[in-house]
């Protein structure tokens, strides 16, 4: 009997953690010159984020990285001397290509986490996305005032469209087809973030930024100072 119960447990973990990584894939925003955050962040991450189950996209240039415990592709899309030449809103179209799910988990390679995931929260936070159709992205940066008069989804408000940087790279959980449409070749990141928002002006969807106070969801600081302590906190 209890051997049969311990079969169904497995059994039924299997089948969860088969429908997360149909759901979400998670791309992290790096390059190559920057692969000394690659340990610190993804031990960090593996440390904070027990038990995440999403396959995970390091979007860089030519470089590859695994990291035990966690399921890593670097698509390695492009040679060394072709890679000057590519911006890095072509390198995310490319990278969004090879991305099966339908949500996707997009965050910086110095956006740290600073404190424990609750999954349970994160997978709350998803079916949002996909119960409201109209959202393009949720941000967990908790930039929205808790008095702001506007539209709220639990802890989430409604970023406007007089706001500024309605489309940001914020870590946050975006619809694929709404980032595609948010992307053009040639811009960078910065470009990306000014242009987009310009761009959303005309695409009748929502975005969605945390609520100031709130208890966080994936708590993230991509302060300087962080990534210096984080990586004492790592290496020692």
């Amino acid at each position: 009997m209890i051997i049969l119960l311990c079969k169904k447990n497995i059994k039924k973990m299997e089948r969860i953690e088969k429908r997360l990584k149909k759901d979400l894939t998670i791309i992290v925003c790096s390059c190559d010159k920057y692969d000394d955050l690659w340990y610190p962040y993804f031990e960090i991450l593996k440390n904070q984020w027990g038990g995440c189950k999403y396959p995970i996209i390091l979007n860089t240039e030519t470089k590859k990285y695994s990291h035990e415990g966690l399921e890593i592709k670097c698509l390695q899309l492009y040679k060394p001397e072709e890679a000057p030449n590519i911006s890095w809103s072509e390198r995310m179209i490319e990278t969004l290509k090879y991305v099966d799910t339908e949500y996707v988990l997009v965050t910086l390679d110095d956006h740290f986490l600073i404190s424990p995931v609750d999954s349970e929260k994160f997978e709350a936070a998803l079916n949002i996305m996909k119960t409201h159709k109209r959202i393009s992205a949720l941000s967990f940066i908790a930039y929205v005032p808790p008095n702001k008069k506007t539209k709220w989804i639990d802890n989430f408000g409604r970023w406007s469209m007089n706001d500024y940087f309605r489309v940001n790279l914020d870590t946050a959980i975006w619809r694929k087809k709404a980032l595609l449409r948010n992307l053009k070749p040639g811009e960078n990141a910065w470009e990306f973030e000014l242009n987009a928002t310009e761009r959303a002006l005309w695409d009748f969807t929502e975005y969605y930024r945390y609520k100031q106070g709130a208890e966080p969801i994936l708590d993230v600081s991509f302060q300087k100072r962080v990534w210096s302590n984080s990586r004492k906190m790592v290496l020692a």
